[in-house]
């Protein structure tokens, strides 16, 4: 049982909706299935939740001690009612947080966005968004397999360590020592990064550095830099392999627990 999310039944909007179980859980928010009163139709319950940050209350208030959590919280609600009517059927503030709601079968909902990226997607992509989700599903498993492949590790040789060798040579009833150096070949292994991968791992190593000179740089960039990095491996999520998206969370993760200790 998640202890930091909302249990089964909870009642959201004055009983509007109703919470059935958790669908999933990211680093800046938790995915509910509900019912809506009135309409035989589920619908899915996103609320604003920073994992490790934010912390849930007996009364299912949500506390959190920073103002930069606060301004991330407002953006959630701002880029939400900016696409209140496209799929997004409510956006409302409860429990000190903030949630969206939208149908369960409506796909999905990417809340923040880079309008100068969308407005590059070539008539291909936009063909793509408007295919069945039939098609859907058997596209990105393609997809995602040809990610594994070109993301696969490979091997380069590095510098190699030196070993010490030490011989003795008699020479006239004298005993004397040589130090030889010779060197050993060694591969070592390095994990390569797909193109859609490399830009987020980018901004996370940045956002590693400025959190590591927190107070110098404010918190508050810090967790917009991690937001903008969440917002582009929310994007490409479906063409990242397994791997890479365990590596995002880890190195997400280690972001957070900095700006823990710095704070």
């Amino acid at each position: 049982m998640n202890m930091q999310a909302l249990q089964q039944d909870t009642l959201l909007k004055g009983g509007a909706y109703r919470i059935e179980k958790i669908l999933s859980q990211s680093d800046l928010e938790i995915t509910y299935l509900s019912d809506k009163f009135g309409d035989n139709r589920n619908v899915v319950v996103t609320e604003f939740f920073v994992k490790d940050i934010c912390r849930r209350e007996k009364n299912n208030s949500v506390a959190y001690d920073s103002e930069d959590v606060t301004a991330m919280r407002d953006k959630f609600k701002s880029d939400a009612l900016d696409r209140l009517n496209k799929g997004i059927l409510e956006v409302f503030e409860e429990n000190n947080t903030a949630y969206y709601v939208k149908y369960e079968d409506d796909g999905a909902i990417i809340i923040h966005d880079d309008s100068s990226e969308s407005d590059n997607l070539n008539q291909d992509d936009k063909k793509d968004a408007a295919k069945p989700s039939l098609l859907k599903k058997l596209k990105w498993p393609l997809i995602l397999v040809a990610v594994i492949g070109a993301g696969a590790a490979f091997f380069v040789s590095s510098e190699p360590p030196v070993e010490i060798e030490t011989t003795t040579v008699n020479s006239e009833k004298k005993v004397e020592t040589k130090t030889v150096e010779t060197k050993k070949e060694e591969s070592v292994k390095v994990e390569k990064e797909s193109a859609v991968f490399a830009p987020i791992m980018e901004k996370l190593r940045k956002a590693k550095k400025d959190a590591e000179a927190i107070p110098g740089v404010s918190q508050h960039k810090v967790l917009t830099q991690l937001s903008n990095a969440k917002d582009e491996f929310e994007k490409v999520k479906s063409k990242l392999s397994a791997d890479e998206q365990d590596r995002y969370h880890k190195a997400f993760q280690e972001v957070i627990e900095i700006v823990k200790k710095r704070s």
